[in-house]
C-alpha cells in the first residue's frame, strides 16, 4: 500500500515526508530509500525500538494534533493506520495541512465504517484502537475537505484487512485471543461491534489547496 501511495503521488527526489505515528519506523525505513523521511510518534518505547533497529531514522516524539514543525514544510505526510488513533482527528488533519507546502499531499490508509449506524458499538470497546477511532466514510471525506484538502483518490482494500486479521488471529493462537489483545473486552462484545459496523479499510489521498487560518512563519 505504501509503495502505491508513493507511485500514485510521484514525489521528486528529495521531497521531505513526515510519517506520523511512525511506530517501529518500518514504513519510515521504506520511504526513506528514495525520500528524506520524518517520523513522529507518541510512544518513546516505539521510537527507542524504531532507533535500536534503523539508527539512522530521523525521529521526533509528538502528538500528530500538535506537530513540532514549522508551517508549510513538508511535501508529504502519511498516516497508516494513525489518524484513527488520534483524539482529535479534525486538530490533526488542520495540523497537517499547516506543517504541508501549498499543493502537498495528504496520504491516509486506515479503517473505516462500513455501516455508520454500527459505530456507536465499536465506540464502546474500551482500549484504544484503530477500530474503536473509525468513522464513516463520508465523514472523514467532510473532514478532509474542511481542513483544506481536495480528495484525489479513495480506494476501498478492505480484502488487505481481511488477508491481515487471518493472520493475526493465526499468531495470536485464536480468534477469541486476537480480539482480547485489540480490544480489551470480552471476544463476543467486540465480534458483535465488528460485524455491525463492518470494518473496511480504504486509501486515501489528497492535496492540499487551502492556507489555514492564522498560518504563518514559525
Amino acid at each position: 500500500m505504501t509503495d502505491r501511495s508513493l507511485a500514485i503521488c510521484r514525489f521528486a527526489s528529495g521531497s521531505l515526508i513526515l510519517d506520523v505515528g511512525c511506530g517501529h519506523g518500518v514504513t519510515l525505513e521504506h520511504i526513506g530509500r528514495e525520500q528524506q523521511a520524518v517520523g513522529i510518534d507518541l510512544s518513546q518505547a516505539l521510537l527507542g525500538q524504531a532507533r535500536q533497529r534503523a539508527p539512522s531514522l530521523w525521529l521526533t516524539r509528538g502528538q500528530g494534533e500538535k506537530l513540532p514543525f514549522r508551517s508549510e514544510y513538508f511535501d508529504g505526510v502519511i498516516f497508516e493506520c494513525a489518524l484513527s488513533l488520534l483524539e482529535n482527528r479534525s486538530t490533526g488533519l488542520h495540523e497537517c495541512s499547516r506543517a504541508l507546502k501549498m499543493g502537498g499531499k495528504i496520504i491516509v490508509s486506515d479503517l473505516y465504517a462500513r455501516n455508520p449506524a454500527g459505530l456507536p458499538g465499536l465506540r464502546s470497546l474500551s482500549a484504544p484502537s484503530c477500530l474503536r477511532g473509525c468513522t464513516s466514510r463520508d465523514r472523514l471525506a467532510a473532514d478532509v475537505v474542511e481542513a483544506g484538502f481536495a480528495i484525489d483518490l479513495w480506494e476501498d482494500h478492505s480484502y488487505l484487512l481481511r488477508d491481515l486479521v487471518l493472520e493475526l488471529a493465526w499468531s495470536c493462537g485464536s480468534m477469541k485471543n486476537f480480539w482480547r489483545l485489540v480490544t480489551g473486552v470480552d471476544c463476543t462484545q467486540a465480534v458483535q461491534s465488528v460485524r455491525e459496523a463492518r470494518p473496511g479499510y480504504f486509501l486515501l489521498i489528497g492535496h492540499k489547496v487551502a492556507e489555514q487560518p492564522g498560518m504563518g512563519s514559525e
